[in-house]
């Protein structure tokens, strides 16, 4: 019996795509449900707030992920509903950052 020939197997290109107005959202959603350990002075690198403002400090120059997530909080706290805090945390964070919308990964 002839088997056939082994074909090369070629890496997929993938390509990620990064929105800081996605992970804004997230953001939020993870404020919603760990708001209370924040109130309660927990630690943000222990909740799942952190790996969200981590991904906007990778998105960002000039700024650190506290910074980030100390005037989110603010904006969080002080302004009620979704579409305010989408709005402020997308000025706050545009003169930050540093990447398009979109960044190819070979």
């Amino acid at each position: 019996m002839v088997s056939a020939p082994k074909k090369k197997y070629e890496k997929p290109t993938l390509k990620a795509v990064t929105d800081v107005g996605i992970i804004l959202e997230c953001l939020y959603e993870a404020y919603e449900m760990e708001g209370e350990l924040v109130r309660s002075r927990k630690n943000m690198y222990a909740t799942m707030i952190y790996p969200f403002v981590k991904m906007l400090e990778t998105e960002c120059t000039g700024i650190r992920a506290d910074e980030i997530h100390k005037e989110l909080w603010e904006y969080y706290l002080r302004h009620s509903g979704k579409d305010n805090f989408m709005k402020l945390a997308g000025r706050f964070m545009e003169p930050y950052q540093t990447r398009q919308t979109v960044k190819a990964v070979v």
